[in-house]
């Protein structure tokens, strides 16, 4: 362990006038972790030394949970540059920074709304405990949020499951950057995902049903069991889209043929146009 005293000396190596030193200072205290929470001052200031800056921000998310709340707060600065390396240190913290990101999606600032869905989604890997927050932004008034959350959401994979319902409501927002979001993470979850968007083909809104034939497409062989059960279901727009996509798959699918021979008779032409192909 580092003694007090043994910290000033490092906390002033901070600002020694070599980069070289200063670079190494910060490495040695970002070993010190939580012990060093009473540098964060100097370690958010250095943020703006571009000989240092990110060695700064990788020694700031070693301070962890204590450190979070202040470099929230500090992405309020006019400062691209140290915005954007407090965003690192804080995706760096992973979880460690969900409790604090919490209030920054809670913020009255749309910006500071979409700065923490972008942290979130960059976390390597996004963990668990960014679930709800990412669920949250997709509920969002916001475009940008609601577009930073589903690509958080399509990082976390099949562990998003829970957010399945949400994601396929989201494929009917207007804006495109979000509902493709959505999309694709719908398709990033895998075939939990399938039945409910077969469902959503049937729907009232064209680009949600667009969007959904899309994730379907994604999903590939993993949509079969649930496409395989729409063939024959009521809605014409389901039945088309269903046998467009199990024409597709049919060569490597050998499932699909007798679903595609009785597609032929269906009493929709586009249907059996599709099934024929």
């Amino acid at each position: 362990a580092v003694s007090q005293g043994g910290t000033s000396i490092l906390v002033k190596a901070l600002q020694d006038a070599e980069p070289g030193v200063r670079r190494a200072a910060f490495v040695a205290v970002g070993g010190l972790g939580p012990g060093a929470i009473d540098a964060l001052p100097q370690m958010i200031e250095a943020l703006r030394d571009e000989d240092i800056a990110w060695s700064a921000a990788s020694a700031l998310a070693s301070l962890g949970s204590a450190a979070a709340p202040t470099l929230l707060q500090a992405l309020r600065s006019s400062d691209l540059k140290v915005r954007h390396r407090l965003e690192k240190a804080l995706s760096l913290m992973r979880g460690d920074a969900v409790a604090a990101l919490r209030d920054g999606m809670n913020d009255a600032s749309e910006e500071i709304r979409a700065v923490t869905v972008r942290i979130l989604a960059d976390m390597e890997p996004v963990p668990d405990e960014a679930l709800s927050l990412l669920v949250e932004g997709l509920r969002d008034s916001s475009p940008r949020v609601r577009g930073g959350a589903a690509y958080g959401l399509q990082r976390m994979g099949p562990r998003a499951a829970a957010a399945i319902p949400d994601l396929v409501r989201a494929l009917g927002r207007v804006e495109e950057t979000s509902n493709t979001c959505a999309a694709a993470a719908l398709a990033a979850i895998g075939p939990a995902s399938a039945a409910p968007l077969v469902e959503a083909l049937a729907g009232g809104d064209a680009r949600a049903r667009e969007e959904a034939r899309l994730a379907l497409a994604w999903l590939k062989e993993a949509a079969l069991p649930a496409l395989l059960d729409a063939v024959r279901v009521e809605d014409v727009r389901t039945r088309r889209v269903v046998v467009e996509l199990l024409g597709g798959a049919g060569r490597s699918a050998p499932e699909t043929i007798a679903p595609l021979v009785h597609a032929l008779a269906d009493e929709d032409a586009i249907v059996r146009e599709q099934a024929a192909w």
